[in-house]
């Protein structure tokens, strides 16, 4: 995702130190919670879904938040590796529906700063949608038995995650489509692009799920270090805060 947060074309110095250093602060931040004999893979054609696929969640809202030059996402990282991914058109719809619910989003924000209302305004953050119902016609003859999904959640300043709205959990169109997955891949990775806690229980009742990777938030370099890792390129040495 490219950003305006730059003035010069070229980048600087400073940039690129900056760069690597994100980058290897994704290498050690990236936590493999599972992997039942599928990991590392080499690049291959695949599936990719999920909220977090090419919108990742690079970091939280608020304070959290850097404009950098560019953020490589999940989607790209991979492709930048050698995979080749074969449900471009689920992304592409999943593209349209993320644009018009961040329009809708931004609509609201400036209708609340109109009002001064400052507490409503931070404690709403967008939203990511979790993308249309998986077809028979999205996964049917891909040519690929591996399957990565992307469950992604915002945390960030001023606003709580909550309860309700699936905020910890998988919601009913996540829970469908990760059926859907288990029906036609049966090497399937699950990738937790969330800022805290989640209810991992569903990876436990689906057993074409291979691996759980938790990806958290991983900053501008996420998606080129997730890919590193996957194809065994680095090794994941990421651990949780408790156990």
């Amino acid at each position: 995702m490219e950003k305006r947060a730059m003035f010069e074309k070229e980048k600087s110095l400073r940039e690129k130190k900056h760069e690597e250093i994100a980058y290897r602060a994704a290498l050690e931040g990236i936590v493999l919670l599972k992997n039942e004999d599928i990991l590392p893979i080499s690049p291959r054609k695949i599936a990719l879904f999920g909220a977090g696929a090419k919108h990742t969640i690079k970091g939280g809202s608020g304070s959290g938040e850097v404009n950098e030059r560019h953020s490589i996402s999940i989607m790209e990282g991979l492709i930048s590796k050698g995979f080749e991914i074969c449900t471009k058109d689920w992304i592409e719809d999943y593209d349209k529906e993320f644009g018009e619910a961040y329009k809708a989003y931004q609509r609201r924000q400036k209708e609340l700063l109109k009002k001064r209302n400052i507490q409503q305004l931070m404690e709403h953050p967008f939203k990511y949608p979790y993308g249309r119902a998986i077809q028979k016609r999205d996964v049917e003859n891909m040519g690929t038995d591996y399957c990565i999904y992307v469950i992604s959640r915002q945390s960030g300043e001023g606003s709580d995650r909550r309860l309700q709205a699936d905020d910890f959990s998988l919601s009913d169109m996540e829970r469908e489509n990760l059926t859907m997955c288990a029906r036609f891949y049966p090497n399937l990775i699950i990738i937790m692009n969330v800022g805290g806690s989640f209810d991992l229980r569903f990876s436990e009742k689906i057993p074409e799920i291979k691996a759980v990777i938790h990806f958290a938030q991983q900053g501008s370099q996420g998606g080129k270090a997730l890919a590193d890792l996957i194809t065994g390129e680095k090794t994941f040495s990421g651990k949780l805060t408790d156990t």
